[in-house]
Order: structure tokens, then C-alpha cells, then sequence
């Protein structure tokens, strides 16, 4: 079930990320890679052929992530998101659009094409209780897609001001 596979990869990605705030604070903000490899590992482990930022039809259908299982094939998008105080520069706008124009893109292209799911992984790290938090949640409260894992926040060792990390997976389709 490519949901266990996600939440698996999402565990491995959490541990990642504490461990990076630890060593080592000049890393600007979390990169979306290290959730791709975090998923990579999970879908091999399960058994899946993984590719990363395949093309699977010449219509244009691309997505960071593609793993196929027999007859079970799923496309993920992922993107992370940065919400704080202290010297960063927010961008609420730009960060929703990037998420907007990917999650059309895997729903418009390679919705009943080569995938028999299509999902959106959202990497939130940011400031607990700031108003950049709250500014940036309401954007992600509009995200188009079926919430399939609650997102459960961690507690990151500060991290340029970020001390909170939580992932948003919405499922964007589903062919029957």
C-alpha cells in the first residue's frame, strides 16, 4: 500500500532533518530532496521499482517521484515550506503557487495516463507559534487534495529560528 511506503519514507525524512538542525546551521531551510531520497528508500524497501523525476508519457507527465509495484503505480510531488521570524523572507505567495502549479500538473498530465495515484508530499518546517506559521497554514489549508496522513509535528532542534516540522500528504487522484 503506497500510503505505509509514504508514511515509512516521511519517518525516515523526520529523523534526517533533526539530525541536520543538529549538525550544522548553515543549511538555509530543509530541502525537498532529502524527503525524495526519505521515499526513494521506503518504496525500495516495499518492494517498488522507484525512478526519480521520470517522464512516463510524451504528454509532458513528470513527477519527482515514480514507483511502480505490478499493477500499482504512484507519482508523488513534493515541495517543503518555510514559515519564521528572524531573517526569513516568508514568500507565502510564491511558496502556495509553486505547490498549486504542481499539484495541477500531476493531476492535469498524468492523471489517468501512466500512475494509478497521484500524491502531494508538503514538508512544513517552521517557527511554533509565530505569525509567519499562521500566515503560511492558511495557504496550506487551500491546498487542493484528499489530507491521507495527519500530520503530526516534531519538535526540531532550532534550526535558524524553525523549531517545528510537519508533512501534509494529500492524494490528488486515484484511478478505479
Amino acid at each position: 500500500m503506497p500510503i505505509e511506503s509514504i508514511r515509512r519514507g516521511l519517518n525516515y525524512a523526520a529523523k534526517d532533518y533533526g539530525l541536520i538542525a543538529l549538525l550544522d546551521h548553515k543549511d538555509v531551510k530543509p530541502k525537498e530532496d532529502q524527503i525524495k531520497c526519505a521515499l526513494y528508500r521506503a518504496f525500495s524497501e516495499d518492494g517498488y521499482s522507484v525512478r526519480v523525476e521520470p517522464s512516463t508519457s510524451r504528454g509532458g507527465c513528470r513527477s519527482d517521484l515514480y514507483a511502480v509495484r505490478g499493477d500499482d503505480s504512484v507519482g508523488i510531488e513534493i515541495k517543503t515550506a518555510w514559515a519564521g521570524s528572524g531573517g526569513w523572507v516568508n514568500k507565502y505567495t510564491e511558496q502556495s503557487n509553486s505547490w498549486t502549479k504542481d499539484i495541477g500538473r500531476l493531476k492535469d498530465l498524468c492523471q489517468g495516463q501512466a500512475m494509478s495515484a497521484g500524491y502531494f508530499v508538503l514538508g512544513f518546517a517552521h517557527e511554533r507559534g509565530s505569525q509567519a506559521e499562521a500566515n503560511l497554514r492558511r495557504y496550506i489549508a487551500a491546498m487542493e487534495g484528499d489530507a491521507v496522513v495527519e500530520p503530526v509535528p516534531m519538535d526540531l532542534p532550532n534550526w535558524n529560528g524553525l523549531d517545528s516540522m510537519e508533512f501534509h500528504v494529500m492524494r490528488v487522484f486515484r484511478r478505479t
